[in-house]
């Protein structure tokens, strides 16, 4: 008799197991319920809600000042700024690769300057800072992601 005191059974062992399990399978999706809510509704449409554990890329739209905004400098038309800023974005944000074209929207990495022919030559710094300069007077401001 004293081989049984303090011992379980295995019948025991596999209802607490069970048990575990069975709460885990009702709390995964309550977790994702719960961290989905804190999320907007396009990062709900392009990712899972696991994605929000961890450092985030995102490709924004943007575009430069408007034409208006252009100087003349040593015989160049000239539009700078803050791409971030000219956007009512968030200027604590960092540029890891940029483009002039939604098609290639990682054509460059910050500091490179694209040939957009006619329309002139932009560089963007990772600070999102930007120059954009061309012989003629610039009819429309392109954008860059």
């Amino acid at each position: 008799m004293s081989s049984i005191a303090g011992s379980k059974s295995g019948l025991t062992w596999a209802v607490h197991i069970s048990v575990l399990m069975l709460v885990l399978l009702w709390l995964f999706p309550t977790v994702g319920l719960f961290v989905s809510s804190f999320r907007t509704a396009d990062q709900i449409s392009t990712s899972g809600w696991w994605a929000a554990l961890f450092t985030q890329e995102r490709n924004m739209v943007l575009r430069t000042a408007p034409a208006d905004t252009q100087k003349q400098e040593d015989g160049l038309f000239v539009i700078d700024g803050n791409i971030f800023a000219d956007n009512d974005e968030s200027t604590d944000a960092t540029i890891s690769k940029w483009g002039v074209s939604s098609r290639a929207i990682d054509d460059y990495v910050p500091g490179d300057t694209a040939d957009m022919g006619e329309d002139g030559r932009v560089t963007v710094q990772a600070n999102g800072d930007y120059r954009l300069h061309s012989l003629t007077p610039a009819r429309f401001a392109p954008a860059t992601t």
